[in-house]
């Protein structure tokens, strides 16, 4: 299952979560054949994992940011 968060992120950061976690049905772990299973389908994998890293607190704040939109009550129109 991956993050909701993820659909915030640019499509190459999302595309090597899934080579990633596809890796993971033909190699089990993350030793040298894994990565190279991976680097195989996305060659600049590595970039992808760093802006991900680098932006991860970014998209699990999205979900706070999501939370407070919605615990702002609704303005009512007022009919005085």
């Amino acid at each position: 299952m991956f993050s909701w968060r993820l659909v915030l992120a640019p499509a190459e950061a999302l595309e090597t979560v899934v080579i990633h976690e596809l890796a993971h049905l033909r190699v089990f772990g993350h030793g040298p054949r894994f990565w190279a299973l991976v680097a195989s389908r996305r060659p600049d994998h590595v970039v992808w994992r760093r802006w991900l890293r680098t932006h991860s607190l970014e998209l699990h704040g999205a979900l706070l940011d999501a939370q407070a939109v919605a615990d702002i009550p609704a303005l009512e129109s007022s009919t005085a």
